[in-house]
């Protein structure tokens, strides 16, 4: 089945990235294009600044960062994995060898001094597991026990 979410993941970031080079190019001035997300329900209007995807393994992640600096989350997952939240909750923000790759250059900081991991993150990685903290960990966890979690390391 792990194909068949891949393929519907990459399915979707290739239909919006499509729209977004069609409202790009819809006008050959870039102020008169159109944006490209529009909700004439809600009084929205935004333009996607960043899309990536990350195959999870178990399922598909699509990130979507618009021009307000907001970001979204769009999870591919089998139906049953979708409906089962406890099986959502569990999965790691981070891969286990990303994780430990973070730990491991925080602590040889070259002049000695232990680094904050998250200096070691990407952006994306950064907000990944803080959406975990935030909905999933305890309350007494911190944020390094999250990526050490990910790492297997707690």
């Amino acid at each position: 089945m792990a194909a068949k979410i891949a393929t519907i993941g990459a399915w979707l970031g290739e239909l919006i990235d499509a729209h977004m080079l069609r409202c790009d190019e819809a006008f050959p001035h870039p102020d008169d294009c159109p944006p490209h997300i529009v909700s004439e329900a809600h009084g929205t209007r935004a333009n996607i600044e960043k899309m990536h995807s990350v195959d999870l393994g178990t399922g598909h992640l699509i990130v979507i960062e618009l021009d307000d600096g907001t970001a979204f989350d769009i999870r591919v997952n089998t139906h049953g994995d979708a409906v089962d939240r406890r099986e959502t909750h569990e999965r790691m923000p981070l891969p286990r060898e990303r994780a430990a790759a973070v730990i491991d250059a925080a602590s040889r900081d070259p002049f000695g001094f232990k680094t904050d991991l998250a200096a070691q993150m990407t952006p994306e990685e950064i907000a990944a597991c803080r959406r975990y903290w935030s909905s999933t960990a305890p309350g007494s966890w911190s944020f390094n026990d999250v990526v050490r979690r990910c790492a297997g390391a707690a």
